[in-house]
């Protein structure tokens, strides 16, 4: 069949030669054209409109056509290619149709299609750098009129793009705006066909996205509801079934997939899915073979091949094919990379790039790893040891220049959570090794593993900011941004206000926009390679300058990791990296949420009482290291996981009082936060806001009490005090670049289901009362020493297992601010003024941040007056997170010292003068 249609294709361009030969070029491009645009299009029909075009482009008067013509002419063609699955021809047309546009100085209207339609095929071929490149490029010729069905396809290839990046939030906003475009509000009963495919592919997609964003029930009734639409109900029954099993739910998953016939022999996806089933069944030698079948006679680099292979590897590495696992698993990093075909699966990729696949080339990475560590362990092989760690290194390095490529927070702390697991695989690997032979190089690259997996996301976000204003970007791109985040937060604050649902649809769709309008904008700082360059590195961890940091400061670092299965608790001082496994994990998890709620809940007339719990945690966590504590002035903690929001402060010393009556404590999300200069404690200038002193306030659904010790607050500072319906948003946002210091004696609402919408609440104006965390996350705060937020809340919101919390506090610490005071549950407005007072008494005094907070919370502790609030209720609420400690005190002495020396030196020699000249005098008498 197939050499008789070639035949006839052969015969049809002769008898095209033969016809048409004298035909004008202009007639045979509309001929063309007509059977290219035919409303029933065949085989037949786009051959010959094939074979007129080839004919017309080897026509020697070709050249004398109108350049948009020419170009129109290959874009076609290139067209024609693809629908006969010939990528590479096509690729090789519509570059040269957009070679001609260039050349030709075209407008960019004209070279939209044809460069949208390059990076299309790239993807078809599976070459994920190109197909990045050149949907970029169309998206930047996207402006001035277009067509809405061309737009809409551009921001669906976009959106396909980076699903298959990983960034499923970002790829939502380009599936939703690619559906409003086209679609907008309409049903699948009032479209035509076409229009109803398309909204069909676009909710499918944006189902898929949601699947892996964990929110399975908004994806199972996206495809119910596409089940009832009839079209293609196969791949949407695939993707029920893939939330079943995700669910555990094999039984339901084994139904849609039984109903799914017609993709059984064609679909890798749908091959990953049955196994996946049979697997949960038990059945895993039925399994693999299916796995084995199906990948047998596939041999191409295809990216979709990766999670097969990598399930393969999982099958194996179970089994004790260790060496089996390896391979399998190297095969899923060949096909996931797309640049990488080595075969020796000692060898890992050297150059990556983000493409297609990077969750799956992530996981493969890991896998092989793991496989060499049982190779390494079962065998004694040093060799295999030394592969093994080289994976995981591979696969970090891999992951980080993944986190960077993202161009959203949401994104990062997603993918952050995601490769934790790989982190956690890597670590008790190679912590299992040092207590074994307590080789010290191990237990340094643990240390540097455990920190680098934690706040990822919040680490790149504030290195690229200071970076845009390190590197030469033009200011009127660093203005845009501004713009764009403002306009932004401006529809934001609308649609939390707006009741109104068809309003709050129209404010979504604005604010859709506009982070789309962001993300082609993070497009064009890519495009200068300073930039790009030092947004990529690294924050590395120099033991060496750390432990000269913690010794200047005489603080010990707490570091704790949360492995999965154990916990580890690092230790650092100035003399050496240590490191010891917390005793009971289950039951360590299990104390810290009842902890969590003892310490945080008061009730009247009850005494908060030593012992329990709080003695049980204590020697969980800290009996290793509790005698050698009272050697420090400072104890510096990096909490993990489920320890994010646990005030130490509370935890019992060796005399069964509170650990913070015997040293300081501050917080920190991880050692790569730490700069090596020392902290400079600059207060010369402080600026507070007490809007509610007088008056509380009550709009709507939200009552704000008035909070009448907050002035006392504010007075316990030399500084500028901006009270009540001075305190305006507006003013704070006026004042934030000049102080050194900003205290916010206010309210503060967190919302743990949607993070975006808490708020820091000031005096109401006309530009609002509500500082939300987008605006707060774009200002400058590189200068500000000091953020006191003794707002309630401020450190309350979702918790991410890599990134801590995702309050206000991750907002002010994303604007640049390196030292926080902040809240962790609802704040107590007499307790808290009093601990403010104190603090600012100390800090004039010299100390340092955590010393002066430690001893204000110690004199409300020691305060008869101040008995009602001797729960850690009402004082442990107050953290400080940020830099090591670095007390002024010490300058100080050593200039008083200074003086008097110079004083007595001085008195000595007017003594001994004075003296001499007796002398003298006495002489000539």
């Amino acid at each position: 069949m197939r050499l008789r249609w070639l035949l006839f294709s052969i015969l049809l361009v002769c008898l095209v030669s033969q016809r048409y030969p004298q035909k004008p070029l202009l007639e045979r491009y509309r001929m063309a054209t007509s059977l290219f645009e035919s409303d029933a299009p065949t085989e037949s029909t786009d051959s010959l409109s094939e074979a007129i075009f080839l004919e017309m482009v080897n026509d020697p008067g070709f050249v004398t056509l109108e350049k948009d013509l020419q170009l129109d002419v290959f874009e076609k063609l290139g067209t024609l290619a693809v629908l006969a699955t010939k990528y590479e021809l096509a690729i090789a047309r519509y570059r040269t149709s957009i070679d001609i546009g260039i050349s030709s100085q075209l407008a960019d209207s004209l070279l939209f299609d044809p460069t949208l339609y390059l990076g299309e095929s790239y993807y078809l071929l599976g070459k994920a750098d190109s197909s990045i490149f050149f949907l970029k490029e169309a998206e930047k010729r996207l402006h001035g009129p277009m067509a809405t069905n061309q737009s809409s396809r551009l921001f669906n290839s976009l959106g396909v793009i980076y699903y298959q990046s990983g960034n499923y939030s970002q790829a939502v906003n380009y599936f939703s705006k690619a559906k409003n475009l086209t679609i907008g509000q309409r049903d699948f009963d009032e479209l035509e066909p076409y229009y109803r495919y398309a909204l069909f592919s676009f909710l499918n997609n944006i189902g898929s996205c949601l699947v892996n964003l964990d929110q399975p029930d908004s994806a199972l009734s996206i495809y119910k509801n596409l089940l009832i639409s009839g079209i293609d109900t196969d791949k949407t029954r695939l993707q029920i079934a893939r939330i079943f099993l995700d669910l555990n739910e094999v039984d339901s998953a084994d139904r849609y997939l039984q109903q799914a016939v017609n993709q059984s022999d064609v679909s890798p996806f749908f091959v990953d899915l049955r196994a996946e089933a049979l697997i949960q069944k038990g059945a895993r030698l039925e399994a693999e073979d299916l796995l084995v079948d199906f990948l047998e006679n596939r041999k191409e680099s295809d990216f979709r091949l990766a999670p097969l292979y990598n399930k393969l590897g999982d099958l194996a590495l179970e089994k004790g094919d260790f060496l089996g696992a390896a391979t399998h698993y190297h095969q899923a990093i060949v096909r996931a990379d797309g640049n990488f075909d080595q075969q020796d699966i000692l060898k890992n990729p050297s150059d990556y790039s983000v493409g297609f696949a990077s969750n799956h080339l992530f996981e493969a990475l890991i896998g092989k790893a793991k496989a060499f560590g049982r190779l390494a362990k079962g065998e004694k092989s040093e060799p295999y040891f030394g592969y093994s760690v080289a994976s995981f290194q591979s696969a970090f390095d891999f992951a980080y220049l993944v986190a960077n490529y993202y161009d959203n927070d949401e994104a990062r702390v997603f993918f952050s959570d995601f490769v934790l697991e790989g982190y956690r695989d890597g670590i008790n690997q190679v912590l299992e090794k040092y207590f074994e032979t307590s080789e010290q190089a191990l237990l340094e690259r643990a240390f540097a593993w455990s920190e680098e997996s934690k706040a990822m996301g919040l680490n790149i976000g504030i290195r690229e900011k200071r970076v845009k204003t390190l590197e030469d970007l033009p200011d009127d791109l660093i203005q845009k941004e501004r713009d764009i985040q403002f306009s932004l937060s401006q529809i934001q604050q609308k649609i939390f206000a707006e009741s109104d649902e068809q309003q709050r649809r129209i404010l979504n769709e604005l604010a859709l926009d506009k982070r789309l309008e962001l993300s082609r904008l993070h497009g064009q700082f890519a495009e200068f390679p300073g930039y790009t360059k030092a947004k990529g590195e690294k924050n590395s961890i120099h033991l060496a300058e750390l432990k000269e940091a913690l010794e200047r400061s005489n603080t010990l670092l707490l570091s704790f990791f949360d492995a999965g299965s154990a916990w580890f608790a690092f230790t650092l001082d100035e003399q050496q990296l240590k490191v010891y496994e917390i005793s009971d994990y289950a039951l360590l998890n299990n104390a810290i949420p009842k902890f969590k709620t003892r310490i945080s809940t008061f009730e009247l007339g009850k005494e908060y009482k030593t012992g329990g719990i709080g003695t049980q945690l204590s020697k969980l966590l800290l009996s290793p290291i509790m005698s050698k504590l009272s050697d420090y002035d400072n104890l510096m903690i990096i909490p993990h996981s489920s320890l994010a929001g646990l005030p130490f402060e509370v935890l019992e010393n060796q005399d069964g009082g509170f650990l913070v009556e015997s040293l300081s404590i501050s917080y920190q999300l991880s050692s790569t936060f730490f700069s090596s200069e020392k902290t400079k404690y600059l207060h010369s200038s402080i600026v507070g806001f007490a809007p509610f002193h007088s008056a509380g306030l009550e709009t709507g659904d939200e009552k704000l009490d008035q909070l009448p010790y907050s002035l006392e607050e504010l007075e316990s500072f030399k500084g500028e005090k901006i009270l009540d319906s001075a305190a305006t948003k507006e003013k704070f946002l006026d004042k934030v670049d000049d102080a050194n210091i900003l205290h916010l004696a206010t309210h503060a609402v967190a919302k743990s289901a949607q993070p975006e919408a808490a708020f820091v609440a000031f005096f109401p104006h006309e530009s609002g009362n509500k500082l939300y965390p987008i605006e707060i996350s774009g200002l400058s705060l590189e200068n500000t020493s000091l953020v006191f937020l003794s707002a309630c809340e401020t450190n309350y919101g979702s918790l991410s297992a890599s990134e801590g919390i995702i309050g206000l506090s991750r907002s002010f610490s994303f604007a640049g601010c390196k030292n926080l005071i902040t809240t962790l549950w609802k704040a107590e407005d007499k307790a808290t003024a009093y601990i403010s007072a104190r603090f600012y008494v100390y800090l004039d005094e010299g100390d340092s941040y955590a010393i002066a907070l430690q001893k204000a919370k110690n004199d409300l502790l020691s305060d008869p007056t101040m008995a009602q609030f001797h729960h850690p209720a009402f004082w442990a609420h107050l953290v400080l997170i940020g830099d090591l400690p670095s007390s002024e005190k010490p300058i100080l002495m050593y200039s008083l010292l200074l003086g008097l020396l110079l004083l007595m030196v001085g008195l000595f020699w007017w003594l001994k003068s004075k003296k001499m000249k007796k002398s003298i005098r006495l002489g000539w008498i």
